[in-house]
């Protein structure tokens, strides 16, 4: 087996929609680090359109510059509508969330393989609870008509109101998260006006920024929006290069590559489908099975609607959400009535006379059109969704389109499609025709249906399938666990991966399959339970991910804390003397065979034990309470009732938490107080305070447990009696003995990049061995001004570390000559820093043996959230790329000192502070390894680095003498060194380059706005640069956010 190569991303997404903001949610909850990859923008809820009149805000259609939510897309056999944006389709889908009838479950391209229904269904709650699903309260005129429609066919108990994913709270009212416990944004109750589709821009809508996104980024997950992947590529280890560029009209510009271990396709079933009917075609990943296409669904429905000829102003039908109610005309038939607010009336443009199927459509079309001529009259955009009730027709019948590719004008090949498995796709559905022309009949209008429908193409806003789950790749595309069949680091969860046709709204089913997907994922170092490709289908229990963030909240709690596998004996938990065992959650059932057991004899060493989840109910067990199959299941969100207790005390009653379980602690152990309960956990928290014992059901650790921490804090300091005293000068003082004992008389090498990561490092490491550490620092020419001395002087001065410079300025600018792409820049910085570094320790290698000596050790910044948890290795190792340095021959071996490895980046900053490393290392504002190489616009030269170098050390001295250093991020600088712009200066005119400024405010740069700077700072910054630095005329300032902007230019 080949060895894994060091990559970007644990994961990337592809796609921002529900199954992608489902997947990067669970997964960034399980230790992996997760990149999305959206092909539209990112929308504040006052960017969406006012009206669906502006298309540049409505229209997904770049090659025109619009960059709207709504995407149209056409086949020979439908008509399709879909969203794009970073959120996907939850910014312009009708809020619409229900469960698909037992057909869904039992449709025979699946069912033979579990029982859906059962193993779905806890997802489902967990994905209702997450969305915030509530039965739209109000009735609307419109759903009067349609209860009165659905009486007079004989089905008025079929009638019901929507299950719909908004918050209505008060109309118009601004409360703090309503959901989250305060970890999502604030909220606006529903005005109900009808907005839905074209953005809400009232905070209403539970889009996915509002919930999994939202939550996703907080946690960790980097969105990059504006980028469009154009291929995938998979390594020999059997991770991916994923080719992307910039959205937009040109589609060869900001090509760039990322590189993940896994890669999950969720850019909605047309993307999708294209993206990987392309790369079977060019035989990129050819083991795609030729199932591919097969099976595509239409939900099999037809968009209709009934039209007044002007408005009657006692009828509000655009008052309500999107869609509000429903009915059966037929036991297989579902209509829904919808909506559009006020002025959002460019939808009529597809709307026609209804015309029934059978024959040639378009010559009913004309016949209905010559008895009456002035029926198109009714068709008019004008003030069309005040006058309009559109009736959303879809069926839960067994049939499908096909889609494939063929060659196109100029040979290259196109999607396109034809009538599947089953019945044929239907071009008209009886049912819904009479119930919509009972409608117009109600409203006294006209019935009509789309332009598309008169050629036989009916128009769907579902387009779902032809990435079908199947047991074997001759069936379908991906396995029961969404991995493409050939390739296991590959999934596919979005709408693609719905296999039957639903009858209903699919958002809640895509989010349900992609909780199920994402929770059997291992955590991220641990063992994948899931069976090889080949092996059968085996039910699997939920993974839980949060030994690692229980981990750093009990950090927080200023206690120290590590993770040690399930598998240590209570021999080996003794011998590191705990103050404390904290049990975490797992993916096991306490009853499952092989599920890990917990030695009651850790009970007998005398140390406070906190059981979390599984933890809780392993150590019920062990204590002689008793765990039972319940039969209720709670994932999720859930109420927990507080009945007294140290561990809650003083705490809300009742408080939302974190749950994910399917057995229950249903009787305490014999001397424990039960302090809480739930719907789903007869006890769900106990305690024994005489013992120092003490536990909950639900999770603690994660932000959806909003007190959470409090509690754990209360267990740690109260309970455990632990004092808070894992504190930066204790942290630095045990490393620095950990090293001594490492290294003892031997010699180590560090890489200094500038950065804090390694300077932290190897201030540790030098406090620990002094002068037997030698640090290398490689000057590539592209650094600031003075960051090399402040490396040279100031680091050397605060610590005393012996240090080594590499000047290779000449041999990097030599090698950039002539190069202006980025992406070409920065292969060339890299290769060279590899280079550069790799000499310099041969030299330090070589210095030694002619003195007898060897370097035995590699000191690394590498940080907690870096380590695998495997249960340790053997403590030598090839050096990896991974690492800080990256790049040395695999043959060098050296002993690795890593003294941050349990530490997280704050504490990194903190024990720097502790060392006495300048403020200016420690809190280094980001700056790109490139270096000023990717902030020249343009050819690499010596003088364009010294004018750009000048300009970026005046900024930066005004934005310091100003005090401003903490309220921006960072303020990169950039020289336009390819454009030139007129100027006067003196009596002469000047042809001069603009200097751009870019300060950005940040918390994590994976979003940012720009810094707003006093005037009179801006005004001292241009004033300077351009009367102090030769071949500068003009200082611009970058106003542009990100996204759609990113930081840096280049």
């Amino acid at each position: 087996m080949s060895k894994q190569r060091a990559t970007e991303y644990d994961v990337l997404i592809v796609g921002s929609g529900f199954g992608g903001s489902v997947t990067a949610l669970r997964l960034v909850e399980k230790g992996y680090k997760v990149g999305i990859l959206e092909a539209g923008r990112r929308f504040a809820d006052a960017d969406f359109a006012k009206t669906s009149w502006d298309l540049k805000k409505f229209l997904w259609a770049p090659a025109l510059g619009f960059f709207g939510i709504q995407r149209v897309h056409l086949l020979r056999d439908c008509l399709i509508l879909a969203g794009a944006g970073v959120g996907g389709g939850s910014l312009n889908y009708a809020n619409t969330l229900y469960k698909p009838p037992a057909s869904f479950f039992q449709d025979r391209q699946w069912s033979h393989i579990t029982d859906w229904h059962d193993e779905l269904t806890p997802y489902y709650e967990q994905a209702r609870k997450m969305l915030g699903v509530v039965q739209n309260p109000h009735m609307t005129p419109a759903d009067e008509i349609i209860k009165s429609v659905a009486e007079d066919m004989g089905v008025g108990d079929t009638f019901i109101q929507t299950p719909v994913g908004v918050f209505f709270g008060e109309a118009g009212k601004t409360v703090p998260d309503p959901y989250f416990g305060g970890v999502g944004p604030d909220r606006t109750g529903c005005i109900e006006c009808g907005e839905c589709m074209t953005g809400c821009r009232h905070g209403a809508k539970n889009t996915l920024l509002k919930n999994y996104l939202g939550l996703a980024e907080k946690a960790g997950a980097e969105i990059i929006p504006m980028t469009t992947v154009t291929g995938l590529r998979e390594a020999s280890d059997g991770s991916w290069d994923v080719f992307t560029r910039r959205s937009g009209p040109r589609k060869n510009r900001n090509r760039k590559t990322y590189t993940a271990a896994n890669v999950v396709l969720a850019a909605g079933t047309w993307g999708t489908q294209h993206l990987l009917f392309d790369q079977k075609d060019t035989g990129a990943l050819p083991k795609i099975s030729d199932r591919l296409g097969v099976l595509t669904r239409t939900n099999s429905e037809s968009i209709l609607g009934a039209a007044k000829n002007k408005v009657d102003p006692a009828l509000e039908l655009t008052k309500g959400v999107a869609i509000t109610s429903s009915f059966h005309p037929t036991s297989d038939t579902h209509v829904e009535p919808v909506r559009y607010g006020k002025g959002s009336n460019s939808m009529a443009l597809l709307q026609t006379l209804l015309t029934d199927g059978g024959g040639r459509r378009w010559m009913t079309f004309l016949r209905e059109l010559t008895k009456d001529p002035t029926a198109l009259k009714v068709l008019t955009p004008y003030k069309w969704s005040e006058r309009t009730i559109i009736a959303l027709v879809m069926q839960n019948l067994d049939n499908s389109i096909t889609t494939y590719t063929k060659k196109g004008l100029f040979g290259r090949r196109k999607v396109t499609s034809k009538q599947g498995h089953g019945e044929p796709n239907p071009s008209w559905i009886p049912a819904g025709n009479e119930a919509t022309r009972r409608i117009a009949e109600k409203i006294d209008g006209r019935a009509g249906g789309t332009w598309g429908d008169v050629f036989n193409i009916p128009l769907t806003a579902h387009f779902l399938g032809g990435c079908t789950i199947a047991s074997e790749p001759s069936k379908g595309v991906i396995d029961p666990y969404h991995r493409v069949w050939g390739y296991p680091t590959l999934s596919v969860v979005d709408g693609s991966a719905v296999s039957a046709n639903l009858g209903v709204n699919p958002s809640l089913t895509i989010s349900a399959q992609a909780e199920r997907a994402a929770s059997l994922w291992p955590n991220k170092g641990e063992e994948d339970l899931r069976p090889a490709q080949g092996e059968g289908y085996r039910r699997l229990n939920p993974v839980a991910p949060y030994a690692q963030l229980i981990a750093r909240r009990v950090r927080e709690a200023k206690v120290y804390s590590e993770v040690v596998p399930h598998t240590a004996t209570v021999e080996e938990i003794a011998a590191k003397n705990p103050l404390a065992v904290v049990l975490s959650g797992g993916p096991s059932s306490v009853y499952a065979d092989g599920a890990p057991q917990l030695d009651p004899a850790l009970f007998d060493l005398d140390v406070p034990v906190f059981g979390i989840c599984y933890g809780f109910q392993a150590m019920a067990g062990a204590l002689g309470g008793t765990v039972a199959h319940t039969g209720t299941r709670e994932y999720g969100r859930t109420d927990l009732k507080v009945q007294g207790g140290l561990l809650h005390d003083g705490l809300p009653s009742s408080q939302p938490v974190w749950m994910s379980h399917g057995d229950a602690v249903t009787e305490a152990p014999e001397g424990f107080e039960v302090t809480a309960t739930s719907e789903g956990a007869p006890v769900a928290a106990f305690e024994d305070r005489a013992r120092k014992l003490a536990g909950v059901q639900y999770h603690p650790e994660v932000l959806h447990s909003p007190h959470g921490q409090q509690v754990l804090s209360r267990f740690l300091h109260e309970i455990a009696g632990i004092p808070p005293a894992w504190t930066a000068a204790n942290i630095a003082d045990a490393l620095i003995e950990q090293v001594k004992e490492q290294v003892g008389d031997g010699k180590a090498i560090c890489g200094l990049s500038g950065g804090v990561d390694s300077a932290v490092a190897a201030a540790l490491v030098q406090r620990a061995i002094g002068d037997n550490l030698t640090c290398v620092f490689v000057d590539h020419g592209l650094m600031r001004a003075g960051e090399r001395a402040q490396v040279e002087q100031d680091f050397v001065a605060a610590t005393g570390a012996k240090l080594i410079t590499v000047d290779a300025a000449d041999t990097f600018i030599g090698e950039l000559a002539g190069v202006s792409d980025p992406e070409t820049k920065r292969k060339i910085i890299g290769r060279e820093f590899i280079r550069s570094f790799e000499g310099a320790v041969s030299d330090v290698l070589g210095e030694n043996a002619a003195h007898g000596d060897t370097v035995e050790f590699l000191v690394q910044g590498t940080l907690y959230p870096d380590v695998v948890e495997s249960g340790g290795g053997t403590g030598t190792a090839n050096i990896k790329s991974h690492h800080n340095v990256g790049g040395l021959p695999e043959d060098l071996q050296f002993t690795l000192v890593e003294p941050l490895r349990l530490l997280f980046k704050d504490e990194v900053r903190a024990v720097g502070r502790e060392l006495g490393l300048p403020e200016e290392i420690v809190g280094r504002q980001p700056f790109p390894g490139p270096g000023l190489g990717i902030r020249i616009i343009g050819e690499v030269t010596q003088e364009r680095l010294e004018i750009l170098r000048h300009a970026d050390s005046i900024a930066r001295e005004e934005l310091t003498a100003a005090g401003l250093d903490g309220q921006i991020w960072q303020c990169p600088v950039v020289l336009l060194a390819d454009v030139r712009s007129v100027g006067v200066q003196g009596d002469g005119r000047t042809y001069g380059h603009p200097i751009v400024l870019r300060p950005v405010s940040s918390e994590d740069a994976m979003t940012a706005d720009w810094t707003r700077l006093p005037y009179d700072v801006l005004e001292r910054i241009s004033t300077r640069i351009t009367n102090e630095v030769h071949d500068v005329n003009r200082v611009v300032l970058d106003i542009t956010s990100k996204p759609p902007g990113t930081i840096e230019w280049e």
